[in-house]
Order: C-alpha cells, then structure tokens, then sequence
C-alpha cells in the first residue's frame, strides 16, 4: 500500500467526519445555549449602560474554544480504547498518514473553523436581537484585537497538538494522564526555576552584587527584546505545535506495526 493517495485519504475523511460531525455539532450547541444563559444573566443583572457583549463574547469564545478543543483533540483515535475496534481501525484499508491527517485536520482546523463560524452566527443574532430591543445601547458585534487574537490561536494549537499526542499515546484516560503530565512538568521546570534563582540570588548576595532577577520587571527575561527571546518565544508558540504533531504521528506509526 502507497504511503498516501489523494482519493483513500479523502474517503477516511469522509467516514470520521461522518462518525463524529453529530457530537461535535451538538456539543458546540450545548456549549453556546449555555454562553446564552450567561449573556441573559448579564444583561438582566447589569445597568444598560455598562453592558459590553463584544467583550462577554471574547471571553467566551477563547474559552470554549480551548476547552472543547483539547477535549476533541482528546478524543481523537477512539478505536484505540476497545480491543474489537482497533482490530477494526487497524484492518482499514488506509495509511498511517492518511488516518492520522484525517484526524489532525478534523480536530484542530476542522473543529476550529466549524465552532468559529457557529460562534460567529451565535454572536451575530444575540447582539442582533438586543440592538432592535436596546437601541439606545447598541453592542458592537465579535472583534479581536488583532495583537490578541495570533496569542489565542497558538494557546489553541498548542493545547490542541498536545491533547492529541496524549490521544494516541495514552489508551485509557488520555484526558487525565495528558493533564497530569502537563502539570508535573510545569512542576518540575517550576521547583527547577525556584531552586536556580535562590541559588543565583544567594551566591549575588555573598560576591555584594546587585541581583539580576530584580532589575526588570520581567521575571528571568532580562532580555526580553532581544533575538534569542523572541527566537524562544516563536519556538514555543509555534514550534511545539509542530513537534507533538511529529510525535504524534511517530506514537501512531509505532502501534500499526
């Protein structure tokens, strides 16, 4: 079997967006009536003249769309959670790469472009209806700050590549055992931090130098500025991404042989 063909790879995409677009639809629909529940508390509660939607509808957005994006991205590969169907998954008449696309696409563009746009008709007809009952206090429809929005798109991507590396390399609870992982590693790079600026103030403090970390305002970026800092930063909004999706893949290869 060929490493990848155009027509079996659209044919696999076909068959796991026709497995998953109901629960992914129903799920976005559930999460938005809930937002709407929230916008209705806001607007009875708040006065009139403080009520921003725009604002409400920003924060709503970024959150669901990382919460359901690591969920979805979590839930990726669920043959691998029953033995008859990865029998089945494995017996596809498909490639690694093909199967593992599919999934990539549909979880993170996919799922992203189909919750943007069902947020943006959610957000279009909710501040619709209160500017035809509220003319006085008209809302503004959705708009990012156009230097916040790239931060929010890589917050997803990252969460979202990780949480799907954590769906092949886990095969029960990938959504805790991912969690968990993050967090002692968040751990560690913590206690490891903590340990050299206690060390490296103290060692300061015997030489009667001033201390480094104390100079700026920006905690351990003393050079925040600079190229090897917005080198590192780049790496890590975009560079991650694309290494857990590498990962990923080699994780997936690695149970289909």
């Amino acid at each position: 079997m060929s490493q990848f063909n155009i027509n079996r790879f659209w044919l696999t995409l076909k068959k796991d967006i026709a497995e998953n677009i109901k629960v992914v639809i129903n799920t976005i629909l559930i999460s938005l009536l809930i937002v709407l529940v929230f916008i209705i508390i806001e607007v009875v509660n708040s006065p009139d003249s403080i009520i921003d939607l725009n604002k409400s509808f920003r924060i709503y957005y970024f959150v669901i769309l990382v919460i359901l994006g690591t969920v979805f991205a979590g839930f990726s590969f669920p043959a691998f959670r029953k033995t008859e169907k990865a029998i089945s998954y494995l017996t596809l008449p498909s490639s690694t790469i093909e199967k593992y696309l599919s999934y990539l696409l549909l979880s993170s563009f996919g799922f992203f472009i189909l919750f943007t746009l069902m947020f943006l008709l959610f957000d279009y007809v909710v501040i619709f209806v209160f500017n035809l009952y509220k003319p006085e206090y008209i809302q503004s429809y959705f708009t990012f700050d156009s230097k916040i929005f790239p931060t929010i798109i890589s917050v997803y991507f990252n969460l979202n590549a990780l949480f799907l590396l954590g769906a092949v390399v886990f095969k029960k609870s990938p959504h805790f055992k991912t969690s968990l992982f993050v967090l002692s590693v968040f751990l560690i790079i913590f206690l490891t931090l903590s340990i050299s600026i206690y060390f490296v103030n103290n060692y300061s403090l015997d030489l009667g130098k001033s201390n480094m970390f104390h100079k700026s305002d920006h905690l351990l970026i003393p050079f925040d500025n600079t190229f090897p800092s917005v080198v590192i930063k780049h790496l890590l909004q975009y560079g991650l991404v694309l290494f857990f999706w590498f990962v990923a893949y080699l994780k997936l290869k690695e149970k289909e042989i």
